[in-house]
């Protein structure tokens, strides 16, 4: 995983990329997701990233994008 997250951040070019951008990067195999449960997650993911954009939701510490998508506590 740290590969992938060395990957995100050169993607991204920033320095502490998000969470929810690395698990998609981990589960992405030659530019697909790799299982129907991947793709649900991610488009999960897609959703609470434009709600967040668009002010819809908040995102605090441990209660982050990938933890709501994943329904983790």
């Amino acid at each position: 995983m740290v590969n992938v997250r060395e990957d995100v951040k050169n993607d991204l070019d920033v320095q502490d990329p998000p969470r929810y951008r690395v698990w998609i990067k981990s589960q992405t195999k030659r530019t697909k997701l790799v299982t129907d449960y991947d793709k649900k997650i991610a488009e999960k993911i897609a959703k609470l990233e434009e709600q967040l954009t668009q002010g819809q939701i908040q995102v605090q510490g441990q209660n982050d994008i990938l933890t709501q998508a994943l329904g983790t506590p």
